[in-house]
């Protein structure tokens, strides 16, 4: 596919280097045109429907934590219809959706770990939910994590146990392990306190700092409404990666905690690890993610460890 030809017909910005940056669900590069400013470029290659809507609402939103947050974090580019979305052709004639992002400088979080920014994480993140807690537009496009998602995830995580050889005592603990997530959410509710447009997927990968320390918030593709729970597990998730990790959280909570008043118990971060591992596992059984599955399998294979083993 000819991504400087596509550019260039519909924002109009003369491209002169293209260099790839990921390959899994969607294709990222880096795209630098001939005044030398840089852009961030994803080419979907699941069908997702209605993106333009979908990036509308999401446009609102990040639109509005602009005006509400300290943080830096990338907008998506109208083309020359005024929309998000655009489309480009493949050599063999398929066409796929594509999505220009403002660029934004800095490295993974995790090249640069101390107490500092660790505090600076969870203060972030705390950034983020309590502007979410206060945001009234109704953005219907955007995914809710909820128990009708859950109950749609089940049947993929089965499957997915299956294509692994879980035996039937295995496949037992995890239909028990997905069941016990389950009503430990419906029980949590869906207040405004506890429930809002989240990002969904705050690895170190999608937390960058820059040479003057200031963070940025990468990668809002899987944003919607769920519990900003799910968001802490799975920051919490990257910190259990490290010798430190005790002391790391601390710090971690301290930040959070300054800005937003919550409380930190090992009950609901156990459950919401296991909501996380959900989240995981389903992004690599999905049927249509099968060039995820091929590098991600033993990840795969480890969430589901964390769902059998929830309790």
């Amino acid at each position: 596919m000819n991504i400087s030809n596509a550019i260039f017909q519909q924002y109009k910005l003369n491209i002169i280097n293209v260099e790839l940056l990921r390959d899994t669900d969607d294709l990222v590069y880096k795209i630098t045109d001939n005044f030398q400013h840089h852009y961030t470029v994803k080419v979907q290659r699941k069908k997702l429907n209605k993106i333009n809507k979908k990036l509308s609402d999401l446009y609102n939103w990040l639109d509005f934590l602009s005006q509400n947050i300290s943080f830096y974090f990338p907008l998506p580019l109208r083309n020359i219809n005024s929309e998000f979305c655009s489309q480009i052709q493949d050599y063999s004639q398929n066409i796929y959706n594509f999505v220009v992002y403002q660029w934004v400088d800095g490295e993974p979080i995790s090249k640069q770990m101390s107490q500092k920014n660790n505090y600076k994480i969870g203060a972030l993140m705390a950034e983020l939910h309590k502007a979410s807690s206060v945001y009234n537009k109704e953005a219907k496009a955007l995914c809710r994590y909820d128990e009708k998602w859950l109950h749609d995830c089940f049947s993929i995580i089965l499957n997915g146990a299956k294509i692994v050889d879980y035996n039937n005592k295995q496949l037992n603990q995890l239909e028990n392990g997905l069941e016990i997530i389950k009503q430990y959410i419906v029980n949590i509710g869906y207040e405004k306190t506890n429930f809002g447009i989240i990002h969904s997927d705050l690895n170190f990968s999608n937390i960058l700092i820059d040479s003057a320390g200031n963070l940025s918030v990468i990668d809002f593709d899987e944003a919607g409404f769920g519990h900003y729970w799910l968001d802490l597990a799975v920051t919490l998730d990257e910190f259990y990666d490290y010798d430190e990790a005790e002391t790391m959280i601390k710090q971690f909570i301290h930040g959070y905690q300054t800005i937003r008043d919550i409380k930190f118990d090992s009950t609901t971060i156990k459950m919401f690890r296991g909501l996380s591992a959900i989240l995981y596992a389903a992004w690599v059984f999905s049927p249509e993610n099968d060039w995820v599955r091929a590098t991600k399998l033993d990840y795969g294979k480890d969430a589901l460890e964390k769902i059998r083993y929830v309790v």
